[in-house]
């Protein structure tokens, strides 16, 4: 699919895209091994370059999770396709349609990062709305949902929630309360509460694309420690990417451990509170030039 080439915007690559005004309902019905029949999608090859300031508004990327089971259709795409009619967009970008899911696996996650990059240079639809118990901020903090999410926060062009549940995204505390958190804050909190058990991650080695400028660091790591030594190096290798100070929490330190350890300095330890926790780290393992001296000392009582 070719659009006018006017004033360009500068944009490159070329991505698979559901033509909105020919999908219906049905097209929208995952199968057994929970994707969608792409084979049977009104599909179209969009390339980037054709876009301009014109007609950029005619395409649209969407940020969603699942929400059905197999043979089912997604409430999520659905709301995401009926905005885009009632909006006039005609091609939208949707990761499981765009990006091919046979690929292997490092291939597919490379072909993800450089997906998730387009939510900062295209208009974005967000559908997130699901019938479970999980917090929206829960949700909007899982790593990839995140890595679009911050993504976001550099797009020129409108970010739009659709939902189809009262009480989720579009809810008081929903989708712009939790994007404003965001808005301000960084993966670390991901990163610890997926160290600490309270969030899920399917392949934690994914942190090496999401991460990417530490990404070498990353892999060496996972490739020589157990999950909880991995983890927190994921945190000790992200800090100096943060502005000002980072608290963990105090029970971070009881997780089983093998190349860490935890010990008390005093008062002059980044601070004048006493029983300051410092992390040491066991250097008989490589990380490179990337890793550094760090010491995190843990919020007054009450934070």
């Amino acid at each position: 699919m070719e659009i006018s080439r006017s004033r360009g915007l500068g944009l490159s690559g070329s991505w698979p895209a559901l033509v909105v005004d020919q999908t219906t309902k049905d097209h929208l019905r995952w199968n057994a091994q929970g994707r969608i029949d792409t084979h049977n999608l009104p599909i179209t090859v969009v390339h980037l370059s054709s876009l301009n300031e014109e007609n950029i508004p005619a395409v649209a990327i969407v940020s969603w999770r699942w929400d059905t089971e197999p043979d089912e259709i997604s409430r999520n795409l659905l709301s995401a396709v009926i905005l885009a009619k009632h909006e006039y967009i005609a091609y939208l970008f949707i990761d499981t349609i765009s990006i091919d899911q046979r690929l292997p696996k490092d291939k597919l996650i490379k072909r993800v990062a450089a997906f998730s990059k387009l939510y900062s240079k295209l208009p974005v639809i967000v559908a997130y709305d699901r019938d479970d118990n999980d917090s929206f901020q829960r949700v909007m903090y899982r790593p990839w949902l995140l890595t679009e999410l911050r993504a976001i926060r550099d797009n020129p062009y409108p970010v739009t929630y659709a939902g189809h549940m009262a009480t989720k995204g579009t809810q008081a505390y929903g989708f712009t309360y939790c994007f404003e958190h965001i808005w301000r804050h960084s993966f670390m909190a991901t990163i610890v509460a997926i160290l600490m058990g309270e969030m899920q991650m399917t392949d934690t080695s994914d942190f090496r694309f999401i991460l990417s400028p530490i990404s070498d660091a990353i892999q060496a790591a996972y490739a020589q420690m157990n999950q909880q030594d991995y983890l927190l190096t994921v945190a000790l290798l992200y800090l100096p990417f943060l502005p000002g100070e980072i608290y963990f929490r105090e029970n971070i330190q009881l997780l089983g451990y093998e190349q860490y350890e935890f010990r008390l300095c005093g008062g002059d330890c980044l601070g004048t509170w006493t029983n300051n926790p410092r992390i040491a780290c066991d250097r008989s393992v490589d990380y490179g030039s990337q890793l550094p001296e760090t010491r995190v000392r843990r919020p007054p009582e009450g934070d």
